[in-house]
């Protein structure tokens, strides 16, 4: 069977038994190719939208500055 995305890595291997290695990767082929495509619009894609979770949920406080540090050189 091809899958819809036109690739033949979903096919099983043929006359062997089940393999869960397998089947995992299938798994997870597809879905990172489904989350690609929906994150597709998304500067940088999948890992941008990963910053943009981490900024949003995260419990940004700024750091303390060292001491001798001037602040136009602390940013």
């Amino acid at each position: 069977m091809i899958s819809e995305h036109g690739d033949n890595r979903a096919r099983k291997p043929a006359g062997r038994q089940p393999n869960l290695g397998w089947a995992l990767g299938t798994v997870l082929r597809s879905w990172n190719a489904e989350v690609d495509h929906v994150l597709a619009g998304l500067p940088q894609g999948p890992r941008g939208f990963q910053v943009l979770g981490a900024v949003v949920h995260a419990d940004i406080r700024p750091r303390p500055r060292s001491p001798g540090t001037s602040a136009s050189t602390a940013r």
